[in-house]
């Protein structure tokens, strides 16, 4: 019995072994499956808190990306606002097409996060206005120009919204570093949960390693590729990352921010030292920025200049931001370095251009002026504009019509249709009148020209507005000197041949009344014939100095006696109506000038002054004083140079003249007055007077308020010559002596051997100057005295008389002329010419001049017949 217990009782214990082993098995198998279920869920726990904190890692980073994308863009709209150059708006445009993906990827990393969607629903609106204002910006830009994106951005809203932007971002961002802090906490205690678990289940725990390894692997490529591209970004942008860990200033540099200091890459350099690599007068800035960033948080961004040490400046901008842990404290200070000297240099040629346009628009006399080619309204007036029209930039900047409104009304159309048609006619020269505030004209040449885009369409108008009064004025007075020759040549010529018919007038009519003594009532109306003559005298006379062709003898003398014996006759011709009122200055300076012609001036202006205010009482004013011409008064009058001048001043209280009646007021035979009261001629005569003294007439007048005329004589240093008058006496009457009349007009020879027979002379004449010489040739000594018309064909008298000279030098040689003003005294004395008389001459100038020769008295060059 007993020997079937040990296998009876073995059974059982075997059994229970087997169990147990099974147990055991079953145990381990499940304690093997609970550690693998332990395990795959610690290893899941860990991996899902992995994937959280990527997560979150990459919400943060495509924050800042998207705050990145849009500082990029508005950092490209800045620099192409101040260039205008296209290749600034790259990172803009990458932004706009980037911005919306931004927050598209925000929205599916956020779909979780309930948290967060309100600040991002808040932060896309802004998002898509500022991108909207950038774009306006850049239109504006592109359409209008820097002043109208500049005047667009004023308003700072651009800069509200980018903080607002900035802000939101920055809570956004702190948000997940603290919900990212929260999920690493969790992963370091699932962590730990896991490695109790993976200790007990090594084989479970080394899978879940490899797993993790191939998640992790596949987490690094991924990374290496962005790195990759962060590095080439920042390698072709020259911008690179640094980090400053706190508390203990652990500085970091990428290989792009060393690139950029120019040292080797992984260079460290302390705070200090950091600092110490900016530019001497850039060094407060950035330390200033950084401390107020380590110590409150406050991000910076600052463009600023590095001194490498090779010793070359770099502009650099300095961007910085705060990080902060899960208790708000800050743990970092990171940021980026990037290289923007290319750009700064083109902020600097732009500013060096706009300087020298600056310069040369502030400093040239002309109007400098750019418009707006659909308003029209001016953009830009150089400073010169408020000198010319009297009025503020800004107040053209204020109100666009005011410069069409500041043209003269007569001009007024016409410059508005000429603005009408210059859009299809392109560039235009226009020169029109404006009126000034203080009521006074100026002539404005004004030029324009388009400037065009690619397409050939007008983005603008620049033009140069010119002030030519002073030119128009000087090449009206040109014009009137030229009109004036020409009518002074013709004038001249017709005088010429009208001095022989009055000399055959006057002559026979002085004849005739020495031949009727005895009859008075015949004699009566002889002297009315001569004294019609005379009259005619005087007017050809007048035609003949307007002209300038009759020769005259100046001499040094003072103005104060001539102006005193010229308003004696003045007042006993104008009617005591008239008050006369003389200012003789006592420093008033000597001219040099011909007495006689000054005494025509001040009687012809007498006259005018007399007859304009004919009608009613008045007053008529004589002033002599020194007058100092400078620059600016020499500009204006073509004739006047700067220095010292007599100055004649005669003035009235008539009916004075407008402008259109001044214009005219030196052409010969130009009169207002009705006819029988004037001829037209007194101040055109006035006017060659003035000029055959080098001297300058100017006149000064409105209607109602009577006329100035101003003389202007040069000043003459030298001992004044003293003015006495000359009174006529008998004339002298000859012995018999043979004289020779040498005259191509018979009839005026003959009537000087009437005259001269009648006074004792025996006279013979001829018509031919070579008749003449063969005369004088033949027989020297036969005549006393050779009378000598100038104007003769073949040969001058001048000519005769030098070869008279040549002939017998002791021959008596008289000249008579009508008109050339060429005949000097010199030359006159080179040809043994003994005196020069004027056409016509009377009896007793004639009768004189020829005693004079034959007596051998000192000649008078220059005399004039007494009417």
């Amino acid at each position: 019995m007993n020997s079937y217990a040990f296998p009876g009782s073995l059974a059982p214990h075997g059994v229970s072994t087997k169990r147990k082993a099974q147990a055991g098995f079953a145990f381990v198998f499940v304690c093997l499956v609970v550690i693998g279920v332990i395990s795959y869920c610690g290893v899941n726990r860990l991996r899902n808190d992995a994937d959280l904190s990527r997560h979150t890692e990459e919400v943060i980073s495509s924050l800042r990306l998207l705050l990145s994308h849009i500082t990029d863009a508005e950092s490209s709209q800045r620099g192409f606002a101040i260039t205008g150059d296209e290749n600034y708006l790259a990172p803009y445009n990458e932004a706009q097409r980037n911005v919306g993906t931004d927050l598209q990827f925000l929205r599916r990393l956020m779909t979780d996060n309930t948290a967060q969607r309100h600040p991002l629903d808040a932060l896309a609106p802004l998002v898509a206005q500022r991108m909207s204002l950038l774009g306006e910006a850049v239109e504006l830009r592109r359409n209008q120009g820097f002043a109208a994106v500049q005047a667009f951005t004023m308003n700072g809203a651009g800069k509200r919204l980018h903080d607002e932007i900035r802000r939101l971002i920055g809570e956004m961002v702190t948000s997940e570093q603290s919900l990212l802090l929260r999920r690493q906490a969790d992963t370091r205690r699932s962590t730990a949960q896991a490695k109790a678990i993976i200790i007990g289940g090594s084989l479970l725990a080394l899978g879940v390693v490899v797993a993790a390894l191939l998640a992790v692997g596949k987490d690094y490529t991924r990374r290496r590729i962005h790195a990759a591209q962060a590095v080439l970004a920042g390698r072709l942008g020259r911008m690179g990352a640094w980090t400053m860990e706190l508390p203990d200033f652990r500085q970091t540099w990428s290989d792009e921010v060393c690139a950029i200091h120019e040292v080797p890459p992984g260079t460290t350099l302390s705070v200090e030292d950091a600092i110490g690599c900016y530019a001497s007068e850039c060094r407060a800035t950035i330390a200033r920025v950084f401390e107020d960033c380590a110590h409150n948080g406050t991000p910076y961004d600052e463009e600023l200049q590095i001194i490498t040490p090779t010793g070359r400046r770099v502009w650099v901008r300095s961007i910085g931001e705060a990080e902060r842990d899960a208790s708000g404290t800050i743990r970092r200070v990171q940021g980026v370095l990037q290289d923007i000297s290319a750009r700064r240099q083109g902020v600097e040629a732009l500013r060096e251009s706009e300087t020298r346009f600056r310069e040369l628009a502030e400093n040239i006399e002309e109007v400098f002026w750019i418009a707006d080619p659909n308003s029209l309204g001016k953009i830009y007036l150089s400073p010169a504009y408020e000198k010319i029209w009297g009025r503020s930039c800004q107040s053209t900047y204020d109100s666009p019509g005011l410069w069409l409104e500041s043209v003269h009304p007569d001009d007024r159309e016409r410059v508005r249709e000429t603005l009408r048609v210059k859009h299809t006619n392109g560039a235009y020269d226009e020169e029109y009148r404006i009126i000034r505030p203080d009521g006074t004209e100026r002539w404005i040449r004004d030029r324009a020209f388009p400037v065009r885009d690619p397409d050939n369409t007008i983005k603008r108008w620049v033009g140069v507005a010119e002030d030519v009064t002073q030119y128009r004025n000087m090449r009206e007075q040109f014009i009137q000197a030229q009109k004036m020759e020409a009518l002074g040549q013709f004038s001249g010529g017709v005088a010429h041949d009208f001095n022989n018919i009055l000399a055959a007038i006057a002559g026979y009519t002085e004849l005739s009344q020495m031949k009727l003594r005895d009859n008075p009532d015949v004699r009566e109306y002889l002297g009315a014939v001569l004294q019609a003559t005379h009259r005619a005298t005087a007017l050809v006379r007048q035609i003949l100095t307007f002209s300038r062709q009759l020769p005259e003898e100046r001499l040094i003398i003072e103005l104060q006696p001539v102006i005193t014996e010229s308003l004696k006759l003045l007042r006993a011709t104008i009617p005591t109506t008239i008050e006369f009122e003389l200012v003789l200055a006592k420093d008033a300076p000597t001219v040099f000038a011909n007495a006689s012609q000054i005494h025509q001036v001040v009687m012809n202006l007498g006259i005018n002054a007399w007859h304009a205010m004919k009608d009613r009482p008045g007053r008529l004013r004589v002033k002599l004083d020194r007058c100092v011409v400078d620059e600016a008064h020499a500009v204006a009058q073509l004739r006047l140079q700067p220095g010292v001048y007599a100055r004649i001043s005669v003035s009235d209280t008539g009916s004075g003249m407008d402008a259109a009646t001044q214009r005219r007021l030196f052409e010969p035979f130009f009169t207002t007055k009705p006819p029988g009261e004037g001829t037209g001629l007194g101040l055109a005569v006035v006017h060659g007077i003035m000029e055959s003294h080098d001297g300058a007439v100017t006149v000064y007048s409105q209607p109602g308020e009577g006329t100035v005329f101003h003389l202007y004589f040069p000043a003459h240093v030298g001992e004044a010559v003293a003015i006495s008058g000359v009174e006529q006496g008998p004339t002298p009457r000859g012995q018999g002596e043979r004289i020779l009349i040498v005259d191509d007009e018979e009839m005026l020879a003959k009537l000087g051997q009437k005259t001269l027979s009648s006074l004792g002379y025996t006279v013979e004449i001829t018509t031919q100057p070579e008749t003449a010489l063969k005369m004088v040739r033949a027989d020297p000594s036969r005549f006393a005295l050779v009378i000598t018309d100038q104007t003769m064909p073949m040969m001058t008298g001048l000519v005769l008389a030098a070869q008279l000279h040549e002939i017998q030098p002791k021959l008596a040689i008289l000249l008579i002329t009508g008109h050339s003003a060429s005949l000097t005294r010199e030359r006159i004395e080179a040809a043994g010419v003994y005196q020069l008389l004027f056409k016509p001459t009377g009896i007793h100038a004639l009768g004189t001049a020829v005693h004079a020769a034959l007596s051998g008295n000192p000649p008078d060059y220059g005399s004039h017949p007494p009417y």
